[in-house]
């Protein structure tokens, strides 16, 4: 039986986003382990099944937690002996690598890449040298998985190494049941939908900047910002709040049943990221029958294209979302309809998670590892 260790930052990651990808490749026959950071002094109950151990990997950049999780981590390896040891998220992946350039214990190394922490437009010194870090240690990737075609297409312009294959994001089939979400009433205000972490990258104080600005809609916020977190935002956001009184609803961490009730709730979803790979939200969001207001960064504009499935505006500009929650206030039911149903369409076509894993399960083929 293959023996497969997915390795990612903190627990939240694994239950929010890798769990059903577990539990596909578990119920397929591979042997599937976790490590992360717990978010308590256990992990949670549902991922029980991957025999998850504790391994402490830094957000905030430093060297000496980089290190100390970097040789946990090798220890890992070295008593579970896995064939795959699949990394996530660039505060993992890079320092892991690093590792296990070192010492592989004969382990492939496959990293999917949510979206890099590097741009790729006007590059910064940081994005340069992130750029640099991530197509040196491509050299020791036996595999490398893009959740965004930009990131691909850009990894192989600049002659990134190593198998370097699509993989895409998707959310669950039980999304699909039909893009009706509840009407808009006349003359009712636009009831607009939130989902993601309260952090200052997300462009959550700048959509509050915009709500206080456009008087016909309310705002419901589900998320809030996790203890790792270095750029909550969660004070200001409730600051800001406070000038839209009675329009803005905090609802904080929901589980996804309940995301799904809630989106079904609304009139229009909206994401005004400064970076992201491809946000599982707003497929979600699609997937509900929502159209969607997003930035012009890589995987929203993957997504969504202005004018059919919602709205794309420049990032880090509340200007830019007044004017796209205005043009979404001014529509009616059966033309928010028409966009959501766009909107469902597309994501039924491009996001579904069976594909996503059939893809995985083919790379891990490739490198001759199967059940």
């Amino acid at each position: 039986m293959a023996r497969v260790l997915h390795v990612t930052t903190v627990e939240f990651t694994a239950t929010r986003l890798l769990l059903p990808q577990l539990r596909d490749l578990q119920e397929r026959g591979f042997d599937v382990h976790l490590a992360c950071r717990p978010d308590a002094a256990t992990f949670a109950p549902e991922l029980e099944p991957f025999s998850p151990t504790a391994v402490h990997f830094s957000r905030s950049g430093s060297a000496t937690a980089m290190a100390k999780g970097t040789l946990d981590l090798l220890r890992i390896i070295r008593t579970l002996r896995p064939d795959v040891v699949h990394l996530h998220s660039p505060a993992t992946a890079l320092p892991a690598r690093v590792g296990l350039a070192v010492r592989r214990y004969g382990t492939r190394i496959v990293y999917t890449v949510h979206g890099f922490a590097q741009s790729w437009g006007d590059m910064s010194r940081k994005d340069r040298v992130l750029d640099l870090a991530e197509k040196t240690l491509s050299r020791v990737s036996d595999c490398l998985l893009f959740q965004s075609r930009e990131d691909l297409e850009a990894a192989q312009r600049r002659n990134y190494h190593g198998n370097l294959r699509f993989l895409g994001n998707g959310v669950d089939e039980e999304w699909f049941t039909g893009p009706e979400v509840a009407s808009r009433l006349p003359h009712a205000p636009l009831r607009l939908v939130y989902v993601g972490r309260l952090v200052r990258e997300k462009g959550v104080l700048e959509l509050l900047e915009a709500v206080a600005r456009v008087p016909d809609l309310e705002l419901t916020i589900i998320g809030d910002a996790l203890a790792s977190d270095r750029d909550a935002v969660t004070a200001e956001a409730r600051d800001l709040a406070a000038r839209s009184p009675g329009r803005v609803h905090f609802v904080g961490m929901l589980a996804r049943q309940d995301v799904r009730a809630v989106l079904r709730r609304h009139d229009c979803f909206v994401l005004p990221s400064w970076r992201e790979g491809v946000p599982r939200s707003m497929i979600e969001a699609m997937a509900s029958g929502l159209p969607v207001i997003g930035t012009d960064i890589r995987g929203s504009r993957e997504l969504v294209r202005t004018g059919q499935e919602g709205w794309i505006v420049a990032p880090r500009s509340t200007d830019a979302l007044v004017g796209a929650l205005q043009s979404a206030a001014a529509l009616d039911a059966t033309a928010l309809r028409q966009l959501g149903h766009a909107a469902y369409a597309r994501a039924s076509q491009d996001n579904r998670e069976s594909i996503v894993f059939d893809r995985l399960v083919a790379a891990y083929e490739e490198l001759g590892v199967s059940v």
